[in-house]
């Protein structure tokens, strides 16, 4: 797989979508969308805020894709961010995320993650923070990251409760639960990432949770296609 990464703050998710397509690309079966199965051709591009990424398994393709895609920035007076540009690389930053062809993967990036360990480590020593700010500080990038390896997710509960207090502009001491919570997560931090080549299950589940019943999962088993569908 060879991708390139484009950014401009002045680029918008709708613009964006018309220069690939205007760049003669699929545009029903190759762009990420939470609305459509994902790509399965030789090519796909995907939009977040200001950041338009492209993949193709193909060097010929994908160099004269990109070429019509600047073309289209360029016709339209669209810029691009030339410190973020990557053409044809095997891998590139997008989302806070390192992306890598060879083994098709998406990670923290350690420019965000490595802070993050040690922001966690510190509040665990300190023992305490104020509410808003524990939540926009760490856990919100920390969720950001689980993401990537969703059971991460349970490892946070105290936590929760912690940073929906009320007199949130006040510095409070920390649940032992909590703490320990975030010792767990920095620990745990090796853990997060996603392996993009494996295979889809062949199966569909759901869940959900309430204060009375708990937590509920459904599942059953389909082909890998149906499973794709569903995703």
């Amino acid at each position: 797989m060879v991708v390139q990464f484009l950014s401009s703050h002045l680029c918008f998710p709708r613009a964006q979508f018309g220069q690939w397509v205007s760049a003669g690309a699929p545009a029903e079966n190759a762009f990420l969308t939470l609305e459509s199965p994902p790509p399965l051709g030789f090519e796909a591009c995907g939009v977040a805020t200001d950041d338009t990424f492209c993949f193709h398994k193909s060097e010929s393709l994908g160099r004269e894709r990109l070429r019509r895609l600047d073309a289209a920035f360029e016709r339209h007076g669209v810029p691009k961010n030339a410190e973020k540009d990557a053409t044809l690389a095997s891998a590139m930053i997008a989302l806070g995320c390192q992306l890598t062809a060879r083994p098709p993967a998406a990670e923290p990036v350690s420019s965000k993650l490595v802070p993050l360990f040690g922001a966690l480590l510190d509040v665990f020593l300190a023992g305490k923070a104020s509410p808003p700010g524990l939540n926009r500080a760490l856990v919100g990038l920390e969720q950001w990251f689980c993401l990537l390896t969703r059971a991460m997710f349970s490892v946070f509960d105290s936590t929760y409760a912690f940073v929906r207090r009320e007199c949130a502009d006040q510095i409070q001491f920390l649940p032992d639960k909590a703490r320990a919570e975030l010792v767990l997560a920095a620990f745990l931090m090796p853990l997060l990432g996603a392996d993009l080549g494996r295979e889809f299950l062949p199966a569909i589940t759901a869940c959900d949770a309430s204060p009375a019943f708990g937590f509920g999962v459904s599942c059953t088993k389909c082909s890998k296609g149906a499973s794709r569908v569903t995703l």
